[in-house]
């Protein structure tokens, strides 16, 4: 051990540390490691692919998010809950179903999706659990989307159609013509159909 750390031995070692740092100052900035010119294209375009697909998903969510806002302003809801996740929840799932408390079960279910596989890891879990998981807050979200297009008169196919594509139904119903309608004002106008 001692023969190691000799003074002679540690010189050495600082010698050669500072020829490897001689030799990578002398690179230059614009060829990152030694890599020749192409490379560093590959990676710049790659980099604006990257930038480019996060913006476009980005606007797309502000998209949906400001529809989900016009969505919420017909019921008479507070708009800006749009953005705040679990109060978001709370009043579309109030909207559509009467219990809020089911909007915070599916945020806290879609968010433990993403700690799940390392709980599999830490306690050994199988992945049932996961894909149970994953199968209640699906339906949960489907009912709501379901109950929703009813809410504003719309049909299953309306439902389906929240559910696959928010992107294109949230705006047909935020900024559209269909009005929101209460549990109690459908009650009464299929009483009124049953009557007649």
């Amino acid at each position: 051990m001692n023969s190691i750390m000799t003074q002679e031995n540690i010189s050495k070692w600082i010698t050669i540390f500072d020829g490897l740092s001689q030799k990578l100052r002398a690179i230059p900035p614009s060829d990152y490691f030694g890599m020749n010119k192409s490379i560093n294209i590959f990676f710049r375009v790659i980099e604006l692919l990257f930038s480019c697909i996060l913006s476009f998903g980005c606007i797309i969510f502000g998209f949906i998010l400001i529809a989900e806002a016009m969505v919420f302003l017909k019921a008479k809801k507070k708009p800006w809950a749009a953005i705040i996740p679990f109060y978001g929840d709370y009043v579309i799932f109030d909207m559509a179903l009467g219990q809020g408390f089911l909007g915070i079960i599916y945020r806290l279910l879609s968010c433990s999706i993403l700690i799940i596989p390392f709980l599999e890891v830490i306690y050994n879990f199988n992945m049932n659990f996961r894909i149970l998981v994953s199968c209640i807050s699906f339906i949960l979200v489907a009912v709501m989307n379901f109950k929703l297009a009813k809410k504003f008169n719309k049909g299953t196919m309306f439902g389906f159609g929240l559910l696959l594509l928010p992107i294109i139904f949230y705006p047909i119903l935020g900024f559209g013509k269909s009005e929101y309608k209460s549990e109690n004002e459908i009650n009464r106008i299929e009483d009124k159909k049953d009557l007649v």
